[in-house]
C-alpha cells in the first residue's frame, strides 16, 4: 500500500443540507449515514457554519410556550421579564429567538464597521449600541 492509497479522502458533502438538517432536529445518528460522514466532521461543520449544538438531554419547550416567547420577544419586551413570566431562563428565551433567526442586534456589514470605527476614531459621536458593535469585533472602543 502506497502513501497516497493509506491517506483518507473527505468525501465531498452538501454543508448546508447537514446543517439543515441538524437545525430541523434530525438525529445525529440519521444525519451521519445519510451524509456518509463521521460524527467529528459532523460537528466540525456545525461549528464552521456556528450552530449552536443541542443538548440531548435538554427537555424540549412546548410549541405553544416557544410561539409566545418568541412573539413576547419580537414585540420588545424585556427578557428578563419575558423569562420570568414564562418560567423559563433568560438564556432559553435568547434561544428561541436566535432559532428562528430573531435577533435585537443590528447586524451590520465589514464596510459599514470599517466606517463605523473609522468615524469613532476621527471623533465623531457614535450611539451604545454601535460602540457595542465595534467592541463585538475586537476593537476597542475608549480612544487613548
Amino acid at each position: 500500500m502506497t502513501s497516497a492509497e493509506s491517506k483518507r479522502r473527505l468525501v465531498d458533502v452538501d454543508e448546508t443540507a447537514v446543517v439543515a438538517d441538524y437545525e430541523a432536529y434530525v438525529t445525529t445518528g440519521t444525519i451521519c449515514p445519510t451524509h456518509q460522514i463521521p460524527l467529528t466532521r459532523l460537528y466540525r461543520i456545525l461549528d464552521a457554519h456556528q450552530v449552536p449544538r443541542r443538548r440531548p438531554n435538554a427537555p424540549k419547550l412546548p410549541k405553544k410556550l416557544r410561539e409566545r416567547i418568541l412573539s413576547d420577544y419580537t414585540r420588545g419586551d424585556d427578557v428578563a421579564a419575558i423569562a420570568r413570566r414564562r418560567g423559563v431562563a433568560a438564556s432559553t428565551v435568547s434561544q428561541v429567538a436566535q432559532r428562528h433567526g430573531v435577533s435585537r442586534i443590528p447586524k451590520y456589514t465589514r464596510e459599514q464597521l470599517v466606517d463605523l470605527v473609522v468615524r469613532h476614531l476621527a471623533g465623531d459621536d457614535v450611539d451604545h449600541e454601535q460602540r457595542a458593535a465595534i467592541a463585538r469585533v475586537g476593537c476597542r472602543t475608549s480612544l487613548p
